[in-house]
């Protein structure tokens, strides 16, 4: 079994840490609305009355928590991807700007045929015909 890093183990309970508190935002504003929804049933029923449903005045308190909780929701959820983001682009190894694609890469042989050096994109050493396989070359 292949060890975990510590940086997939923090980000995992991150996530989970995120998630759990996700939840308990959702039940909060579950048992508001809830405790709202009733209220407003009640007064309705006291007040047989007045023909003009009247508004609770929490309503709009929890209204705006419900909309500061997707506030947050979504700045955590961006502060999440701006971090998923950096921590894949800081793996990427940071060197010089490679010599660009339309540039050829030119080799540098002696007489007898020894390699002297090497120019462009292209930096592998050289093959010969029977290591490239009967797939790729077919002698004519």
């Amino acid at each position: 079994m292949k060890p975990r890093s510590r940086t997939a183990a923090a980000g995992s309970d991150f996530l989970k840490a995120l998630g759990s508190d996700l939840a308990a935002l959702v039940r909060q504003l579950r048992y508001t609305l809830h405790e709202q929804i009733q209220q407003l049933a009640q007064r309705r029923r006291s007040t047989r009355k007045s023909t003009r449903p009247r508004r609770a005045p929490s309503t709009g308190r929890s209204l705006h928590r419900l909309i500061l909780g997707l506030a947050v929701v979504g700045i955590a959820s961006m502060l999440v991807v701006s971090a998923a983001l950096l921590w894949a682009l800081l793996g990427l190894p940071i060197d010089r700007r490679p010599s660009g694609p339309n540039q050829p890469t030119l080799l540098l042989e002696a007489a007898d045929g020894e390699a002297l050096g090497r120019v462009g994109l292209l930096r592998m050493p050289d093959a010969t015909l029977p290591e490239f396989g009967p797939l790729l070359v077919k002698p004519c």
